[in-house]
């Protein structure tokens, strides 16, 4: 399971409503969107999606010097 502070790459709003949506085939990590068959809805969806974009980072972190 990947750890939602440590992003490999850009995280959006975009980013974070296709992971929810739609989730990732092949792994842990399913589709919740009612439209993918999930439980929730496009509200809940959106809720979520500004929640995580505005507690997570943005995008890779530099390493911490020593």
């Amino acid at each position: 399971v990947p750890d939602l502070n440590q992003a490999k790459g850009p995280c959006d709003i975009a980013y974070w409503q296709k992971w929810i949506m739609e989730g990732k085939p092949g792994t842990m990590m399913p589709a919740f969107a009612t439209a993918y068959g999930g439980p929730l809805t496009q509200e809940q969806i959106d809720s979520l999606t500004v929640y995580l974009f505005q507690n997570y980072p943005k995008g890779p972190q530099a390493a911490a010097l020593r």
